[in-house]
């Protein structure tokens, strides 16, 4: 209408212009209620719609029909049962007969067997053999000892091996990593096994020094060094540090002191029991029982000094090393005295221990016979030259 008037009719004066401003006004009013109108159905129809959907929302929010109930519980078992298989998945893909474990428990187990047998025969000593028959009270604990290793390791060598069986699901989640089960199985047989060792080679023992009952006491500290192996493949299966890799981790030369400490701690023991019990451990044995009654006061007093030198000094360093402070990235270093003080404390337990092997273990000598006294000997002198050779 604006265009229409402005080009056909032209203004011709000051009332014109009047006329023309009042259309223009006009139509501008006219263009914005348009517009406001159209907006507010807009808003009408957007905001009414939203506002249903809003409430649809929220009633189905606060009362679900039972029909979407049920529903929900039926996905939420289904999810469970799920959660439940993928678990027994993961168990049954499980092969355990690919385990270290499985040697621990088969040498356990032969082991064992051989004990057994050769206990059942300790009592029928021939006239030409030089072992000494056993009694029925040493006999029969060693043969119960080895029947309970022997039947432990036997069914779980079965466990280990069984993937036919309606039981194998039970057998790995006995045995599965982590398994309480064989952690407190495995204790309980290093502590049998333990007290076992103690028994049978000691000098009242079945396998005590000079009773050449060769089987039964290798198979006894075979059975006692298995089950310390078979526990810590244990722990590395469940994903733990192996021994060798923490010990190695041990700063300077600690893991060999308490190489030290633990062979001069455990012969300490033996001595002392051999000195103590030789006379109770020897009656049916008079040869044995003079052997141990020549040997002088003096080879006891220093046997029995140098093993307990020792493994005190062997601690002492131990526990520096252990607990010596030590910061990621940066090498501990000993300083100049403490260095020379480990070295000459070393080369005078190298001396002590050469002296004391060869007198010790040479005829005449408090561990000339096969057991512990002699091994024990052995085994402190070579661990002590070993470190002075490492320092």
């Amino acid at each position: 209408t604006r265009e229409k008037a402005g080009t056909t009719e032209p203004p011709a004066g000051p009332g014109a212009a009047t006329v023309e401003e009042n259309g223009r006004s006009k139509s501008i009013t006219d263009e914005s209620s348009v517009r406001s109108l159209s907006s507010r159905i807009l808003r009408v129809v957007s905001g009414g719609g939203g506002e249903k959907r809003n409430n649809d929302d929220t009633d189905e929010t606060r009362h679900p029909s039972p029909d979407e109930e049920e529903e929900k519980t039926n996905d939420e078992v289904q999810e469970n049962e799920e959660e439940e298989e993928e678990e027994e998945g993961e168990e049954g893909t499980l092969n355990l007969t690919q385990t270290m474990k499985l040697r621990g428990y088969i040498v356990l187990f032969a082991s064992s067997a051989i004990n057994f047998l050769a206990s059942w025969e300790s009592e029928n000593v021939t006239l030409s053999s030089s072992a000494v028959p056993s009694n029925d009270e040493q006999r029969r604990y060693a043969m119960a000892n080895a029947g309970v290793v022997g039947g432990i390791a036997f069914v779980a060598m079965v466990a280990h091996l069984d993937k036919y069986t309606c039981l194998k699901s039970v057998w790995v989640k006995l045995f599965k990593p982590k398994a309480c089960f064989e952690r407190f199985l495995l204790f309980f047989l290093v502590v049998w096994c333990a007290v076992a060792t103690w028994i049978n080679t000691s000098i009242e023992g079945i396998a005590g020094d000079g009773n050449q009952q060769y089987d039964i006491y290798f198979t006894t500290w075979i059975n006692g060094l298995a089950s310390i192996w078979t526990l810590e493949k244990h722990y590395v299966y469940a994903g733990h540090s192996s021994l060798y890799k923490f010990t190695s981790s041990w700063p300077h030369r600690a893991p060999a002191w308490i190489a030290l400490f633990v062979t001069s701690f455990v012969g300490f023991l033996y001595v002392i029991d051999l000195n103590r019990n030789y006379v109770d451990g020897t009656k049916r044995t008079p040869a044995i029982r003079k052997m141990y009654k020549d040997v002088p006061e003096w080879q006891w007093a220093v046997t029995s000094f140098t093993f307990c030198l020792s493994f005190m000094v062997a601690l002492a360093f131990s526990v520096v090393e252990i607990f010596r402070v030590s910061r990621a990235g940066v090498t501990s270093e000993k300083v100049n005295w403490e260095n020379m003080t480990e070295g000459g404390l070393l080369l005078f337990l190298v001396a002590l221990w050469l002296l004391c092997v060869a007198i010790v273990t040479t005829p005449g000598g408090l561990g000339s016979l096969v057991g512990n006294a002699y091994f024990f000997t052995w085994a402190s002198t070579l661990v002590a030259i070993e470190t002075f050779l490492w320092w």
